[in-house]
C-alpha cells in the first residue's frame, strides 16, 4: 500500500509540473505577443518594463535573446542609443543569437549608425541583413520590409536620392502586397521626402495616405506627428480651418498613446497654432498656446537631459565592465599561457630524454656500421681508382689510335688527289682533305694532345685560328681575316660541328667570291647563355656558282646546324647564324 502512494504521488507531481510549465510557456507567449503588438505601435518606453521583468524570470537562452532584441528596438525609439548599443554589442556575441532576433537586431544597428552619420558601418549591418534574406529557404517577413525603408533612409542621409527612391518604391510594394501597413506607410512617407519637385498638394495627399494605413493597426505614435505636418502644409496654402483641423487631431491621437508623447513635436504643433491665431488676431488664444509650446519645449529638454545623463552612464558602465572584462580575460589569458608553457616544456624534456637515451642505445651499433662501412668504401675506392686509371689508359690508346686513323684516311686522300688529272674531282678531293683536317685538328688540339678523360670547355680562338690559317695558308687569294671569339669556351661536342661549319663557309668565300684585289672575312661568335650567334660575312660583290641547295658543301652546313638545333639565315655574302650548345652544363642547368 505504502508503494502505491508514492507511485501516485509521483504521477500526480509529474502532471502538475507538466501543466504548470505549460501555462508558464503559454504566459509568456501571451507576454511577447503584447511586447511585439507595442512595438509596432512605436511604444518602446511601455515595453521595456515587460521586458525588464521576463528576462529576470527563469526562460529559456531564446526566449532571452527575444526579450533583448525588442529591448534593443524599445532604447532606439525612446532614444537611448548608446544603451541600446550596448545591448546589441552584448548578445551578438551570444553563438544562440539566430533567425528573427538576429536580424532585428541588425536593423536597428543600422538605425544606431545612421543616426550617429556612422555611414559605412550603418551599410554594413544592412549588408548583413541583405546576406541573410538571400536564401531562398527564409521567408520574407516584416523584417525585410523594415531593411528596404532602412536602406532607402540611409541613401537619403548620404545625398543619394535616386537609390533612396528605388528601395522606397520596393518598401511600399512589398508592405502593400503582404498587408504590412507600417511598411508600406514609411515606404510612402521617404518617397514624399525624397522625390523632387513634388507640390504641397501631393504632399499632402502621400501623407494622408500613410495615416490611412496607421490607422488600420492603432500606430498613434506615427499618425499624430504626421498630421501635424498636413497642418502646416494647409497652412502654408493658406487654409486655415483645415489647418486648424489637422492639428486637433493631431493633439487627439496624441493622447491615445500610453507612452509619452514627444514634447518636441507637440511644442511645434502649439506653435503653428500660435501662427494662426496670431493671423486671426486672437492674442489671447495665440497666448495661450505660446505657453503650451513653452513647457512643451522645456519637457523635452528636461527628457533629453535624462537621457544624456542616463546615456552617459550607460557608456561608462559599459565601458568600465569591458574593461573589467579585458583585464580578466587577459589575465587568464597569461595564465593559460603560462601553464601551457610549462606542459610544452615537461613534454618537450621527456621527449630529448627519449631522444638522448635512443641516442646512446643506437651510438654503439652505429659506430660499428660506420667502421664496417668505411672499410667497405676504402676498399671500392681502391677498386674505383685502379678501374678509372686502367679507363684513362684505354682511352688514351683509343684517342692515339683514331689520330693514326685520321692521318692514314688524310695520307690517302692526298695520294688520290696527286693521282687525279681532272681539276673538277681534284677540288672535291681537296675539299674533302680540308674537312678531314678539321675533325682531325679538333681531335688532335682538344682531345689526343691533352689526354681529356671527362671532358672540358677549349678556346675557340685558337681551334678556329688553326682551321682559317690553314684555309688561308693554301690559297693563292690575297685574304684578311677578322675573327673575333669573345673568348668563348666550348665542349667538343658543340666546337666540332662550328669548325666543320666555318670551315664550309669559308672554302665557299675562297672558292667562289667575286672581289678585286684583297678579300675580306670577318667572323664574329657571341655566346648568351646557352644561345650561340655566328655573323660570317665576307666581301666579295657576287659568287660565281648558281644557288645550288643539294650540293655537298651546304648539305654539310645544314647538317651542322640542324645537329645544334639551330637556324641559319643569308643575306647577300652575311650568314646569320643562331646555335644551341651542346651537351653542356650551361643547357642542362
Amino acid at each position: 500500500m505504502p508503494k502505491t502512494k508514492v507511485f501516485f504521488t509521483i504521477i500526480l507531481f509529474s502532471f502538475f509540473s507538466i501543466v504548470t510549465s505549460s501555462a508558464q510557456n503559454k504566459l509568456l507567449e501571451n507576454k511577447l505577443s503584447e511586447i511585439d503588438s507595442i512595438m509596432y505601435t512605436h511604444q518602446g518606453g511601455i515595453a521595456i518594463p515587460i521586458i525588464d521583468s521576463l528576462l529576470k524570470t527563469n526562460i529559456s537562452i531564446h526566449n532571452s535573446l527575444v526579450l533583448k532584441a525588442y529591448k534593443i528596438e524599445a532604447l532606439v525609439q525612446v532614444n537611448k542609443q548608446q544603451s541600446a548599443l550596448n545591448l546589441s554589442n552584448e548578445i551578438l556575441k551570444n553563438p544562440n543569437l539566430k533567425g528573427s532576433p538576429l536580424i532585428r537586431t541588425y536593423i536597428e544597428r543600422a538605425l544606431l549608425y545612421e543616426l550617429a552619420t556612422e555611414i559605412k558601418e550603418s551599410h554594413r549591418a544592412l549588408d548583413f541583413v541583405r546576406d541573410y534574406y538571400i536564401n531562398s529557404k527564409i521567408v520574407k517577413d516584416e523584417l525585410y520590409g523594415e531593411y528596404l525603408y532602412r536602406l532607402s533612409s540611409l541613401y537619403r542621409m548620404e545625398g543619394l536620392n535616386d537609390k533612396g527612391i528605388i528601395y522606397a518604391k520596393k518598401a511600399v510594394e512589398f508592405g502593400r502586397q503582404h498587408h504590412y501597413e507600417n511598411v508600406e506607410a514609411t515606404g510612402i512617407l521617404l518617397l514624399g521626402v525624397m522625390t523632387p519637385n513634388m507640390n504641397i498638394t501631393e504632399q499632402i495627399r502621400l501623407r494622408k495616405k500613410a495615416i490611412k494605413l496607421w490607422k488600420k493597426s492603432s500606430n498613434y505614435n506615427h499618425i499624430y506627428p504626421t498630421c501635424f505636418a498636413i497642418a502646416r502644409y494647409y497652412n502654408d496654402l493658406n487654409k486655415t480651418q483645415i489647418s486648424k483641423k489637422y492639428l486637433d487631431s493631431g493633439f487627439y491621437f496624441s493622447k491615445k498613446i500610453k507612452d509619452l508623447p514627444n514634447h518636441y513635436t507637440l511644442a511645434g504643433a502649439y506653435g503653428l497654432k500660435v501662427e494662426i491665431f496670431e493671423k486671426e488676431g486672437n492674442l489671447k488664444e495665440a497666448l495661450n498656446n505660446q505657453k503650451l509650446a513653452t513647457d512643451n519645449i522645456m519637457k523635452s529638454h528636461a527628457i533629453r537631459f535624462e537621457h544624456q545623463v542616463s546615456e552617459a552612464n550607460a557608456k561608462f558602465n559599459y565601458e568600465k565592465e569591458s574593461l573589467k572584462n579585458d583585464t580578466l580575460e587577459q589575465s587568464l589569458a597569461s595564465e593559460r599561457e603560462k601553464k601551457n608553457n610549462l606542459l610544452i616544456g615537461l613534454i618537450v624534456l621527456v621527449i630529448l630524454l627519449s631522444i638522448l637515451v635512443l641516442l646512446s642505445m643506437n651510438l654503439s651499433k652505429k659506430r660499428k656500421e660506420i667502421k664496417t662501412q668505411s672499410e667497405t668504401i676504402n676498399n671500392k675506392n681502391i677498386d674505383l681508382t685502379e678501374a678509372l686509371d686502367k679507363n684513362k689508359l684505354l682511352l688514351r690508346e683509343l684517342n692515339h689510335r683514331v689520330n693514326n686513323n685520321l692521318a692514314l684516311i688524310l695520307s690517302l686522300v692526298k695520294f688520290q688527289y696527286y693521282e687525279i688529272d681532272n681539276p673538277k674531282y681534284k677540288d672535291k678531293f681537296l675539299s674533302l682533305e680540308h674537312r678531314i683536317k678539321t675533325i682531325a685538328a679538333a681531335h688532335e688540339q682538344l682531345l689526343y694532345s691533352k689526354g681529356n678523360i671527362e671532358g672540358e670547355d677549349y678556346d675557340v680562338q685558337e681551334y678556329l685560328s688553326k682551321i682559317t690559317n690553314a684555309l688561308i695558308d693554301i690559297s693563292t687569294k690575297n685574304v684578311q681575316l677578322n675573327l673575333e671569339t669573345n673568348n668563348i669556351n666550348l665542349n667538343i661536342d658543340t666546337m666540332l660541328p662550328i669548325g666543320i661549319l666555318i670551315n664550309e663557309l669559308m672554302s665557299n668565300s675562297l672558292k667562289h667570291a667575286v672581289f678585286n684585289d684583297e678579300l675580306f672575312i670577318s667572323i664574329q661568335i657571341t655566346l648568351q647563355q646557352s644561345n650561340i650567334t655566328i655573323i660570317y660575312n665576307d666581301s666579295g660583290a657576287d659568287f660565281k656558282e648558281t644557288k645550288n641547295s643539294k650540293s655537298l658543301g651546304v648539305s654539310i652546313i645544314n647538317s651542322m646546324v640542324k645537329q645544334l638545333k639551330g637556324t641559319i639565315q643569308r643575306v647577300k655574302s652575311e650568314y646569320t647564324i643562331s646555335l644551341q650548345l651542346k651537351n653542356s652544363k650551361k643547357e642542362n642547368g
